[in-house]
């Protein structure tokens, strides 16, 4: 059977990493023996990645970690509350100033047809507003970029 470097290549991570059968084994080595100078490139190859696998990476601190998922939950939690009070404030201020009126003619849509409806829709429109606008900045300063 003819293997060619290529495969040798693709089975190299195996047999350095002590994971390869015994048919791998003999089958990666059979091939070192054939060529000596790609052994040496992939073991010195080899070498540098095994001091790059040891360097020490600091793993987060669990606590932080545990806080931040935490500000996370209830900053999603704020935005769901000020998004469904926004909505609902919208759609109630447009359906009490909407009015239609269905005659033998056909029917009309008036806004705002009664007196008070206009001061009460006005009013949750403002409201929804304001809403709207703390849903919008709450979104982008989240606190997280800076660490807070």
């Amino acid at each position: 059977m003819n293997v060619t470097r290529d495969v040798v290549e693709d089975l190299v991570p195996v047999y350095f990493s002590g994971e390869a059968s015994e048919d791998t084994i003999h089958l990666v080595e059979e091939y070192f023996r054939q060529d000596p100078q790609f052994e040496r490139s992939v073991r010195a190859e080899a070498g540098v990645l095994a001091v790059i696998g040891n360097a020490s990476v600091p793993l987060p601190d669990g606590d932080a970690e545990k806080a931040t998922l935490n500000r996370i939950r209830k900053i999603l939690r704020q935005q769901r509350i000020l998004f469904g009070t926004a909505l609902t404030l919208t759609l109630n201020a447009i359906v009490l100033g909407l009015s239609l009126t269905i005659t033998d003619g056909g029917t009309s849509l008036h806004w705002w047809m009664f007196p008070l409806q206009r001061e009460v829709s006005g009013g949750l429109l403002v409201i929804a507003a304001v809403v709207w606008i703390l849903y919008l900045v709450g979104g982008r300063e989240t606190g997280l970029e800076s660490g807070k």
